[in-house]
């Protein structure tokens, strides 16, 4: 049997890293096929995963209530899966709390905890040449054992899957708050048409009951979104339970979603409001010469930009607009110029179908190598890969 063609197709399947650890050997193998993969296991964490290991079934690990791994043990090995990104509601026997940021999270795929047991199951059972089911599975792993509300999601999850249901997926979600959050109307107007094949769950058996609260629900995410955004908080707050109380109130069922987007659209610009205030304030403070020389910088990004060259055509000492730069800004005038064009080549590579040696070009750099070095030094993704990345 080609194990390492199971590992790969497993690491594939969550979309994170698949660890493989040899008991004979203590030789561990890390697998994992997303270009932009980040372990954010630490020495201390591994260690406290693994001993939870056990033949009997897939141990079921969450920390800080999202972030799911597994642990499957077999005669000869050990596996490490995950992390994955999972909301479903099963509270299990071993929830953690750890220190971790925003960055360390944002690369965390979406995996139902369903799905992430099934592949759990994979290795156990073909591995281990056991048949172990997904229900006792879960049975095995859920927290409360008097069983009623693992019963109750257990029984959820196989009428979900026979009636072939399922939920919208969660990077709709996340668009749309951080539409919320950056003030983008336009974009947040992109995530209300977009379909899928999925719902957005049911809140309760009332069909009306269920209307408003999934109003109230999106209300509150979008005020968390706004508030994110740079809103003051009393503010996001106070016009997101005018809304709220009125999706809770109105006897027209059929205004709760417009009612639920309008507090959406409200909240988004008031974000930009705020976002251009910032700007406004920001340019106020900055040095006049910094501003002009930003905006020549702005109007010849296509050509290659020296100091010198910026210096004569506002007539200044080259020397002095670098200092002057650096203190007014916080990085040198050169870091400044390559991030700008940086900055272009990722919308050129994501919105058009200019060749790399044309944006090269274009861009200044005295070749496709030329740029390709700086692009992956500063985003660690080739020209290619962040193309095919974003383009998709």
């Amino acid at each position: 049997m080609n194990v390492t063609a199971l590992y790969y197709y497993i690491a594939h399947e969550l979309r994170s890293f698949l660890r493989v650890y040899d008991k004979s050997s203590d030789e561990k193998q890390s697998f994992s096929l997303r270009v932009d993969a980040r372990d954010i296991v630490t020495p201390e964490l591994e260690k406290r995963l693994l001993t939870l290991a056990t033949r009997e079934y897939p141990v079921l690990v969450r920390i800080n209530g999202v972030m799911l791994f597994g642990v499957v043990e077999t005669a000869e090995s050990v596996f490490l899966a995950g992390p994955v990104f999972c909301a479903d509601p099963l509270p299990l026997k071993n929830e953690w709390e750890e220190e971790t940021t925003e960055e360390e999270l944002s690369w965390l795929p979406e995996c139902s905890l369903e799905t992430f047991t099934d592949k759990l199951l994979l290795l156990h059972d073909v591995l281990g040449d056991v048949n172990l089911p997904l229900q006792p599975c879960l049975t095995a792993n859920a927290a409360d054992d008097s069983g009623q509300m693992r019963s109750e999601f257990t029984r959820q999850v196989f009428a979900n899957r026979e009636i072939q249901r399922r939920h919208n997926p969660h990077d709709h979600e996340l668009r749309e708050m951080m539409s919320i959050e950056n003030g983008d109307a336009y974009q947040l107007k992109v995530t209300w048409s977009e379909q899928f094949a999925g719902d957005f769950g049911t809140t309760s058996v009332d069909p009306d009951r269920d209307k408003r609260n999934l109003g109230i629900v999106t209300v509150a995410f979008a005020t968390r979104a706004a508030i994110r955004g740079g809103v003051l908080p009393e503010i996001a707050l106070s016009l997101g339970d005018v809304y709220m109380q009125k999706i809770d109130t109105t006897p027209r069922i059929l205004e709760t979603l417009e009612l639920a987007r309008r507090a959406e659209m409200e909240l988004t610009l008031l974000v930009a409001d705020a976002k251009r205030r910032r700007d406004e304030s920001r340019q106020e403070q900055e040095n006049p010469t910094v501003r002009r020389c930003k905006d020549y910088i702005y109007k010849h990004l296509q050509e290659k930009l020296s100091v010198k060259a910026i210096a004569d055509a506002l007539g200044i000492h080259p020397n002095y607009l670098s200092t002057l730069f650096r203190e007014d800004t916080g990085v040198t005038l050169y870091d400044y110029i390559m991030q700008e064009k940086l900055d272009l080549a990722k919308n050129l590579l994501t919105f058009t179908d200019y060749s790399y040696s044309d944006i090269s070009s274009y861009l200044g750099f005295s070749s496709q190598s030329h740029l390709g070095k700086v692009f992956k030094n500063a985003t660690g993704l080739t020209l290619m890969q962040y193309r095919n990345k974003y383009r998709e």
